[in-house]
């Protein structure tokens, strides 16, 4: 984990760069991935033949009919707008093609994208432009999912600094479906789409944050395609150094709890090792606190409402702290925590001990 001083710096670079809506272009950030995991940009296979071989034989060329309609489209976008993707595919697989279609001031910055189809000679648009969310669209294609029959439209978000993410569309019918959108809310963060077993279609895909909203801790989750659908299914936690201070065992507790709910056994095992008075007394009293309170707790930031302080023993292997925060219905919480110091010499560790929670009485402890 970061200093504090980093982590303030870091949480108000990031906001700053969440309400841009552009930077400088960039790379996708996946430079720091496993040796067997590769950007989905490398990873994706294209699409097979089997479908328009099968149900296109005939069916008249409507390349013609696609290219009047984008022209008009590209024409009514604007003089900044340009075609830079444009594919025909079986979609629905009801043996029609329809075509995806991708505009932009360049190739890498997609701001209008659709899906259109042949009724009778005649293009219609369906739906609405699949770029509306808050990141910009740098990277589009056709791809398959194990287990799914049906192909997918893959469309590469970034915010061309710290952050990628992707979303998934599905045609069924004339409804396109979202089953998919993975992209970190915070601005920071990298999220991938793997093919684990190389066989040309999807069948995975990783969460990788380190911002504040997991409180700065390295985590990574994993959701798998089971049935055809993602589950989540895995969740790792780099964990830093035994926490050298009676404050930093408290905080470090609390932020682990909160981390996901899916906690992995490295995380479970530190926990016991904070609070040896945990398992002894599993669930009583751990106070519920919100994610604001604990960012700003480990951030060291001053918050009304709210606070975390120390008081040690004159022996040095002992310590009280005192957290005070305001809950959602705005009452003021206090939990106590007791804490010792075993072991001697560098080996020593401070633990929780004890711990005792209620409403904060005026004029008491703070």
């Amino acid at each position: 984990m970061m200093t504090k001083f980093g982590r303030v710096v870091s949480i108000l670079v990031l906001t700053a760069l969440v309400g841009c809506s552009k930077a400088a272009p960039g790379q996708n950030a996946n430079a720091g991935a496993q040796a067997n995991v590769e950007p989905v940009q490398r990873t994706a296979a294209s699409m097979t033949n089997e479908a328009k071989a099968k149900d296109g034989a005939n069916e008249p060329d409507t390349t013609p009919l696609f290219k009047k309609f984008m022209t008009e489209k590209e024409k009514a976008l604007g003089e900044d707008r340009k075609l830079f993707f444009f594919e025909k595919e079986d979609l629905d697989r009801d043996g029609l093609e329809e075509a995806v279609v991708a505009y932009g001031p360049s190739n890498d910055d997609l701001t209008d994208i659709y899906v259109l189809k042949n009724r009778d000679g005649q293009i219609v648009q369906l739906g609405d432009n699949l770029n509306s969310g808050g990141y910009a669209v740098d990277d589009i294609k056709l791809i398959q999912l194990d287990g799914r029959d049906n192909p997918m439209i893959y469309l590469g978000l970034t915010n061309w600094d710290s952050m990628t993410g992707f979303n998934l569309f599905e045609l069924a019918g004339d409804r396109l479906e979202n089953p998919v959108y993975s992209a970190s809310a915070t601005g920071a963060g990298e999220d991938v789409l793997l093919d684990t077993d190389n066989n040309g279609r999807f069948d995975r895909y990783e969460q990788r944050r380190y911002s504040y909203d997991v409180f700065y801790y390295e985590v990574t989750r994993t959701y798998t395609l089971q049935q055809g659908e993602f589950v989540h299914t895995d969740t790792s936690v780099q964990l830093p150094d035994y926490p050298a201070s009676p404050e930093e065992v408290v905080e470090e507790y609390l932020a682990l709890g909160k981390i996901d709910e899916k906690l992995p056994q490295n995380v479970i095992s530190r926990r016991a090792e904070l609070c040896r008075y945990c398992g002894v007394h599993p669930g009583k009293n751990v106070p519920q606190v919100d994610d604001g309170t604990m960012q700003s707790l480990i951030l060291g930031l001053e918050e009304e409402g709210s606070a975390l302080k120390v008081k040690e023993g004159g022996s040095g292997k002992s310590a009280t702290a005192t957290l005070v925060w305001t809950d959602k219905s705005g009452k003021q919480k206090e939990t106590i925590f007791e804490l010792a110091k075993t072991g001697d010499g560098n080996g020593g560790r401070w633990t929780i001990t004890d711990m005792s929670a209620g409403e904060k009485v005026a004029g008491g402890s703070s």
